[in-house]
Order: structure tokens, then C-alpha cells, then sequence
């Protein structure tokens, strides 16, 4: 080496000579030879000035140059060992090479290889820097193309996998899929996991996986789970060595998180903040440090000083004049951010939203101005309103537009942002991404909905309400036979696609292009062929995102037999207030100013933390504070409800008829058992009118259009099996064989029989019950007297599985989740009416006005009626309240809701004559005296 590096030094200082003295149109040979030489010398002494001198040489080159192309391949093999994505000109250069090389028509044995890695790293320029016509969803097909090309080779497979996270993370930046950022992080510690431990990538790719944990965390709105994620990441530093690079970034990352982790804890009630989570001057201003950190790009300083104004923001409520500070910032991030930066539009929104802000603070009307404009570019830099922050600047500039009195505007703004709301819904793969995606739909549509009933719009109060209601249950129904749905909009190549995915890894777990893919085209949303959104939904076919009109929900109301749909909203910003839309008359809203807090005692959930148990001890736990609150709905709501809001007499010459759809905490009370004292006894409200509950005014008219299932004496009864983890319910099993030997003479029964051995049939596990439903065996009644379970809070928040389950024979569970994919992938035959005698089988697991529980499971899966509980029923009188349900059913002809009111009426009647095929183990629960409340309020129906 030392010998031949001082003649390839000679042999080069000739070559140039003699290029600088030929004549031009003789050069090129020379040229080639130079670049060539310059490039063995880089080889050798690996001096990137000898690279760069090469490539520079080859740049001087006529096109038609013989061998071009081979030194083209050379160059670029050497480029590609030392390419950063960060370094764009780098980037740039190489894909001119790149060009070149794919251009040969024999190219160097591992050029193509190394041309796919190129574009790989310039698909992530692309994408970091918001390159005019980037689309992830275009990105990530060619980099499945590309990663054909590498095959196995590595590095290169490396950069094309780690591209393809990188292009992932930008599309859940935009869409708002959360089990996106999910899977994000399980791929990227998967990638980790494929390192050689203690190696730099492997650090780097650790690092990564921790940072997207706490970002995955944060979309999902998880706080306590994004702060443990970052306390961890934090942690990372005590294992390096001092001198390592990786603890500055660690304290920088610190440093901008921990702040607004701590704000989002304070703001959301939350106990304990990360470490270093102080968001007093010294914090603040080292975040303004970091913005001003020397050698940042226009991109990544942007980033910064966006970061740094969210948190002025944020403490803001302490120091107001931090708001200057943060508009300051702000309108530097959007000057600096490219017009294309996929951040961009939320630093608008930042702006507009500070501005608002800085508003309420001052009244200044400048800020009121500049922040509606603000928003307006925001939204109109989002594009479509299936980006994942159109709803959140929808909303802030409905507000805006109210406080400057353009009352129009700002209702049409709210109802066109809540449709991203549904969007949102539909878009995720599981129902805890579901439940993230909706948590805020209740509260913008209730907000939206004030200001309808404020403006004396009451058609428009009931769309914005039923645009936050029961956004999970109507995905779940709109994903049943997604095939045929492909199919009928002439979609038979993905068809395939998804057939072939779901059959390989399950409906939950398909690809997540081809997800948005199948959901965008069932919406009617106009996509390009890598499925990218070419339009906003308001272009779509209105059915998957718009609650129906008024005009369908009278029809079905009629078709039901029903009298009027009500929604009832709860006080908070106002008073609460009732949404009327009568079936044969116009809608009108209702004030009810004492529709406000419901009674501490039955709110805090002490009616729901029991299962179906016997025992007189639990039937008095069960019942605290339900007289409290009967008595309180009465004059809160129902009351004024019967008085001013429904006819004495319905349509069919009988008491009203009405379908409620009550909003968040409104949800867990028995508005039909709302009562009055007359002449010294209580009156209830089901002897005034009859009751029923629906999720939303979708599901009610999906409830009404469904084919009518008559109902006969095949069923699937299950009678208190053997769960190995609960206590016995002897009154549930006697209440199942009861029902089933009296009504049911041809139906299945599973459990236990009276001697406590296991039914024939099956014992009642999962796989039993699960399979009757799936293969069309279980009849045209299901009735589940069993034990259920619901989660308390806020059910499967931060990714829990499951929200509410039966607890069946041998310890397995079937919970609501599970229903609602089974019965989505597969068509079963359909079930009439399902009785859900299980406790809590009608309270939601997954917030409140998502409606989302085992029962509405059923619904949503195509059960036509279901009848299910609000609390913890007490074994005995249920029992009894359940056997008088099916003999009105079977014995008298009446249908499901009709049976289920003549039923409650018998429990409360002085003079209930019992008939003769009650067993006696059933009649001594309620014989000789009136049925306590909490035996038979507890039981709603749904549907039919």
C-alpha cells in the first residue's frame, strides 16, 4: 500500500493534466478515467474529498459516455455506505446517479440493490420534508416494491424496513390510526430485537422504540401509560457511559416532553408527572434553548419553537403574557415549516388556537380575526376531513366563528367537523383504538348541539347528538360482510385482497393500507390507486359517516311502532335540555334546567360493582342510591318529558311510546322507572308511557330496516354454568331450565341441570356458546342467565382487551369484543331477540355515550332485540321478572318490548296473578308482595 498510493497520487496529477489539455470534445475518455481513479484512491485512503472529486468529474460527463453507466454504479455503491437522510443534497446526488444506473440495460451485479436503497432514503427526505406530492400511502407500495428488489441483501433490507417505519409514523401523524402507532412501535422493536446487542443501531433503534411508546401513548390520549413511557426512556441514560452521545439527546427529549406530559396530567386529573416535568421559567426557557440550538434546519427548528409554544400555552393560565411569546413562536414555525411539512397545518392551528387565547385574556378583537383566519388556512392546509386533526380545528373555529357572532358558519363548521369523528372510528382496528379515536365525539357534539337548541334549530341538535354516539357499535356494523359491500360497488380485485388478509391474520390485524383502503372506498371517498385520500368525505355517499336524516328516523320510528325518539342532554356549560322528533309532527327541543348532575350516591357506581349474586345482604347493596334517583328523574326529566314533550295517547290509541338515547352519565339511569307519589304511593313512568333505549339513531333505523326474524321455540338457553370463579346462581339455573322447558320445547340448553352436573348439550363454555351463534344453530331466542362483568371507569382506555365479558363454564369468558368481531366476519344465521339476564350487560365498558356492552355487542352483530341490564340484579326476582318476560312473549303473543313493559308492570302490581307454570323456586322470590326497584328497573330493551 504505501508503495502503490504515492504512483496512484502520480497517476491521477497526470490524468487531470491531460484532461485540462485536450481539447473538449476529447475528453471524455480521460474524464471517465480521472472519476475513476479519484475513486480508487477513495477506496484506498478513504478520503471523502477523493469521492467527492470523483463524482464531480462524472458530473462533467456527456450522457453518451461508453461505461457511464458502469462507473455510475461504482460511485454510487460508495455513496451509499456513507448516506444520511438528513444530508438532503447527499440524498439528491444519489438518486442522479441512481437514474443513471437503472438506465443500463446490463447493470452491475448489486447496482439495482443499491439504487432501491437510495430511493428508499429519498422517500424519507420526502417525507420529513413535505416535498410537493409526497403521499405515505404512495411510499409505502413502492417501498414494498423496493424491498423485492433487496430481497435478503443487507444492509439495504435494513434501510428499506426502517424506511418503511419511518413512512408508517408520518401516516399516523396525518390519519389519526391509532393501532397504527401501536403496531409502529411493535415493528420498530422487532427491528431492535434483530440487532447485535450493545451495537450503536441497536441503541438508536432502542431509543426509537421508547420515544414512539411515549408518541403511541400520547395519541391515544393515555397519560398516566405516555409519562411511564418516558419516565423509561429517561431511564436509558443511567446504563451509558458518561462521554456517550445519546445522554444530550436524552435530556433534550426530557426537556420538551416532560413539560407537556405534565400539563396534559394536570389538565386530565392526572396523579404523578415524568421526571423533570416543571413547567415554571427555567423550564420553559430551556425549551426556547433547545429552538435556538445552532446548526437546525428550517424543519427541525420549526419543530422546536412549536414545542416550546405549546407549552407557553399551556402555562399560560399562571402568566398570561406567555402568550405573547407563544404567538411570537408560533408565526416563526410557520414562516420557517416547508409548505408542504406534514406539521405544517398543525402549527397553523397552534397559531389560530393561541391567538383565541390570547383573546379571552385581552378581548383584543385582532386576535379574534387573526385566529379565525388562522384556523381557516389550518383546515384548508389539512386538506380533506379525514386528516387527523380536522375535527379538533373544525371545532376550535366553530367556536371562534360564535364568539364573532357568525352563528351559521359556526354550526355548519361543528356538524361538518364532527364527520371526522365517525371517520376516525371507522378508520382503527380494534374497539380500544375505537374507544381513543371517540373519546372527545360526546363532548364536541353536545357542544354542537347546544348551540342548534340555542338557535331554536332542533333537527340540527339531534344530528350533532347523534354524531357522538355510538360511533363504535356503527363500525362494527358497517365491517359485516365487507366483501359483499366490496363487491356491490364493483371492487372485485380487493375483494381478494381483503379476503386473502383477513384469512392469513384476521380482520383486526390486515394490513393497515389496505384497511384505510377498504374503509375509504365503503365510505365513497374518492382514492388514488395506492389508496390515498384524493377527496373529503363530503364527497361521499353520506350513510357510513352521516347519522340518518329526520326524515328516515320518523320512517323507522313509524315502522317500529314508536311515538318519538328523545334525546336527553345533561347540564354542564348550560342547562340541560331534550331533543324531541316526534314521528308524525315537527321536533322540538325542551328545557330542563334540573337535568343536571344525577344523585352522587347512584352516579359513584355502587349499584354496578356486583355480579348477579344471591343473598339478601347484596340485594341491599344493589340498591343504594336507586331511590334517590328514580325519584330524581322524575322531576329532572320525565316528568316535563310526559307533560309538555309526548301526547297523553299514542299513535295505536295506548300510552306513548318513545325511544330514548340519554347522553353520558344520563346513560346508567332507568329513566323508566322514573317515579312521582300520588295519594301517598309511587307512581313509575312505565305506567305512563313505554320505554325503550337505542345506542344512536343509526343503529335504531338499522334496527327497523333489518328483516323481521319471528320468533318461534327454537333457542339457545344457558343456565348459570360452572365458571370455577364465581358463586353459584341457583336462581338463575332454576329461571333457564324454567324458561326453557315452558317455552322453548325445541331449543339447546347449556350449563347446568337441576342436580348441578352438566348439561347434555354442553356445559356453557365459550367455544359452545360461541359456535351455536356463528354456525346458526341457536335459534331464533338467545337468553343467558349467567354472570357479566363490566369494567368500571373508563373501560378499555390506553389499549385494555376487554371492557365487559359473560363469565362462562370453566372459567372462560366470552366478552363484548369478541362478539362484535366474530359476528362481523362471519354472517350467522339471524337471532330475533337476545336476553342478556346477566348483570351490568347493558353498561358500556368503553365510555359512556359509545353505548358499547355486551348487549349492544349482540345488536351490532345482528341480533334484531335485546333486552340486557343496567346493574348488579339480584338472582332471585330477576328470575321470576325473566320467566313473566317470556310467558308474555310466547303465551300472549306480545313482542319483545311489550313483553318486557308487562313484565315490570306485573313485579310492581299489588294483585299480580302468577301463572301456573311459574316453578315454585321461582315464585317465592315475589310472591305475596311488590318487587323492590333494583328487580326489575334494571332491565332495558334495545332494538325491535
Amino acid at each position: 500500500m504505501e508503495q502503490e498510493e504515492p504512483q496512484l497520487v502520480d497517476v491521477v496529477g497526470y490524468t487531470a493534466a491531460w484532461v485540462e489539455l485536450l481539447p473538449e470534445q476529447e475528453r471524455a475518455p480521460w474524464r471517465l478515467t480521472l472519476s475513476w481513479l479519484l475513486e480508487c484512491r477513495y477506496e484506498m485512503d478513504g478520503d471523502p474529498a477523493d469521492l467527492e472529486a470523483a463524482i464531480a468529474e462524472f458530473a462533467r460527463l456527456p450522457v453518451d459516455t461508453p461505461g457511464r453507466a458502469k462507473l455510475a454504479a461504482v460511485l454510487l455503491a460508495d455513496l451509499v455506505d456513507t448516506l444520511r437522510p438528513e444530508h438532503e443534497p447527499s440524498v439528491t446526488l444519489a438518486m442522479s446517479l441512481a437514474e443513471v444506473v437503472r438506465a443500463d440495460p446490463a447493470p452491475l451485479p448489486g447496482s439495482l440493490e443499491a439504487c432501491a436503497v437510495v430511493r428508499a432514503m429519498d422517500l424519507t427526505v420526502a417525507g420529513q420534508h413535505g416535498r410537493p406530492g409526497f403521499s405515505p400511502q404512495a411510499a409505502l407500495a413502492e417501498l414494498d416494491e423496493l424491498a423485492a428488489v433487496v430481497g435478503d441483501l443487507e444492509p439495504h433490507r435494513f434501510i428499506v424496513d426502517s424506511t418503511r417505519l419511518a413512512m408508517n409514523h408520518v401516516l399516523s401523524r396525518t390519519s389519526g390510526d391509532h393501532a397504527l402507532a401501536d403496531r409502529l412501535v411493535a415493528d420498530m422493536a422487532r427491528v431492535r430485537d434483530g440487532l447485535p446487542a450493545g451495537s450503536s443501531q441497536a441503541a438508536d433503534f432502542d431509543f426509537m422504540t421508547r420515544l414512539l411508546d411515549v408518541y403511541a401513548r400520547t395519541t391515544r390520549d393515555d397519560v398516566p401509560g405516555a409519562i411511564r413511557a418516558l419516565d423509561e426512556l429517561i431511564a436509558m441514560k443511567d446504563r451509558l457511559a458518561a462521554d456517550d452521545p445519546m445522554r444530550t439527546q436524552l435530556d433534550d427529549v426530557r426537556t420538551a416532553l416532560a413539560p407537556l406530559l405534565g400539563l396534559m396530567g394536570d389538565g386530565d386529573g392526572t396523579a404523578g408527572r415524568p421526571a423533570g416535568a416543571e413547567y415554571g421559567p427555567d423550564a420553559l426557557a430551556a425549551l426556547r434553548r433547545l429552538a435556538d440550538a445552532p446548526g437546525l434546519g428550517p424543519f427541525e427548528r420549526a419543530l422546536r419553537l412549536g414545542t416550546s409554544a405549546l407549552a407557553k400555552a399551556g402555562a399560560a393560565a399562571v402568566d398570561p403574557a406567555l402568550l405573547d411569546e407563544a404567538v411570537a413562536e408560533l408565526t416563526a414555525a410557520v414562516e420557517l415549516s416547508p409548505e408542504h411539512d406534514v406539521r405544517g397545518p398543525f402549527y397553523r392551528f397552534q397559531l389560530g388556537h393561541t391567538r383565541l387565547l390570547r383573546y379571552d385574556a385581552s378581548g383584543q378583537p385582532s386576535d379574534l380575526v387573526a385566529g379565525i383566519a388562522e384556523l381557516e388556512r389550518a383546515r384548508a392546509a389539512m386538506g380533506t376531513s379525514v386528516h387527523r386533526h380536522w375535527t379538533l380545528a373544525s371545532m376550535q373555529l366553530a367556536r371562534a366563528y360564535r364568539a364573532a357572532g357568525r352563528d351559521a358558519q359556526a354550526r355548519d363548521t361543528a356538524l361538518g367537523g364532527l364527520r371526522g369523528h365517525a371517520w376516525g372510528v371507522l378508520l382503527q382496528a380494534d374497539p380500544s383504538a375505537a374507544e381513543a379515536a371517540a373519546r372527545s365525539a360526546a363532548n364536541d357534539a353536545i357542544a354542537t348541539a347546544r348551540w342548534c337548541a340555542a338557535d331554536g334549530l332542533p333537527e340540527p341538535a339531534a344530528r350533532a347528538l347523534d354524531m357522538g354516539r355510538g360511533l363504535i357499535l356503527h363500525a362494527a356494523t358497517e365491517r359485516r360482510a365487507i366483501p359483499e359491500r366490496l363487491a356491490e360497488l364493483g371492487q372485485p380485485e380487493l375483494v381478494e385482497r381483503w379476503r386473502q388478509a383477513v384469512a392469513e391474520a384476521g380482520a383486526e390485524a390486515a394490513p393497515v393500507r389496505l384497511r384505510h383502503h377498504v374503509m375509504s372506498v365503503l365510505a365513497g371517498i374518492p382514492v388514488d390507486a395506492d389508496g390515498a385520500v384524493l377527496d373529503s368525505p363530503a364527497a361521499a355517499s353520506a350513510r357510513l359517516l352521516d347519522p340518518p336524516d329526520t326524515h328516515e328516523i320518523r320512517a323507522a320510528l313509524r315502522a317500529l311502532g314508536m311515538d318519538a325518539l328523545v334525546y336527553l342532554v345533561p347540564g354542564g356549560a348550560g342547562d340541560g335540555f331534550a331533543v324531541v322528533l316526534p314521528a308524525d309532527e315537527p321536533a322540538v327541543t325542551l328545557a330542563l334546567p334540573g337535568l343536571t348532575a344525577v344523585p352522587a350516591g347512584f352516579a359513584s357506581g355502587r349499584t354496578r360493582d356486583l355480579a348477579r349474586e344471591p343473598g339478601r345482604e347484596m340485594v341491599a347493596r344493589g340498591r343504594l342510591g336507586l331511590d334517590d334517583v328514580c325519584d330524581w328523574a322524575w322531576q329532572a326529566a320525565i316528568g316535563p318529558l310526559l307533560e309538555h314533550g309526548l301526547p297523553a295517547v299514542g299513535a295505536g290509541g295506548g300510552p306513548p311510546r318513545v325511544v330514548l338515547i340519554p347522553m353520558r352519565e344520563l346513560t346508567a339511569v332507568p329513566w323508566h322507572a322514573a317515579r312521582r307519589t300520588v295519594a301517598g304511593e309511587h307512581r313509575y313512568a312505565l305506567e305512563q308511557a313505554v320505554f325503550s333505549y337505542a345506542p344512536s339513531a343509526r343503529l335504531l333505523c338499522d334496527a327497523a330496516w333489518a328483516p323481521d326474524v319471528p320468533l318461534d321455540d327454537t333457542a339457545l338457553v344457558l343456565g348459570d354454568p360452572a365458571t370455577t370463579t364465581a358463586a353459584d346462581l341457583p336462581a338463575a339455573r332454576a329461571e333457564a331450565l324454567a324458561v326453557h322447558e315452558a317455552f322453548y320445547g325445541r331449543g339447546v340448553y347449556l350449563g347446568r341441570t337441576a342436580t348441578g352436573q352438566p348439561a347434555p348439550a354442553g356445559a356453557g363454555t365459550r367455544r359452545e356458546v360461541l359456535d351455536r351463534l356463528l354456525d346458526g344453530t341457536a335459534g331464533t331466542v338467545l337468553h343467558l342467565a349467567c354472570h357479566g362483568v363490566t369494567g368500571q371507569g373508563d373501560g378499555g382506555r390506553a389499549g385494555a382487551g376487554e371492557s365487559s365479558y359473560l363469565a362462562l363454564a370453566g372459567g372462560d369468558r366470552l366478552s363484548a369484543e369478541e362478539l362484535v368481531g366474530a359476528l362481523a366476519a362471519r354472517a350467522p344465521g339471524p337471532v330475533g331477540l337476545s336476553v342478556l339476564a346477566a348483570c351490568n350487560s347493558s353498561v358500556s365498558g368503553r365510555g359512556l355515550d359509545e353505548a358499547f356492552s355486551l348487549a349492544t355487542a349482540l345488536l351490532a352483530g345482528g341480533s334484531r332485540t335485546v333486552v340486557g341490564t343496567l346493574w348488579s340484579v339480584p338472582d332471585a326476582p330477576t328470575s321470576a321478572l325473566m320467566f313473566m318476560f317470556h310467558h308474555y312473549l310466547r303465551r300472549e303473543g306480545g313482542r319483545p318490548l311489550d313483553a318486557l313493559h308487562r313484565a315490570q308492570l306485573w313485579m310492581i302490581a299489588k294483585d299480580r296473578k302468577i301463572p301456573e307454570g311459574m316453578p315454585e323456586s321461582l315464585r317465592t322470590a315475589v310472591e305475596g308482595r311488590r318487587a323492590a326497584i333494583d328487580a326489575w328497573a334494571g332491565f332495558v330493551h334495545t332494538g325491535r
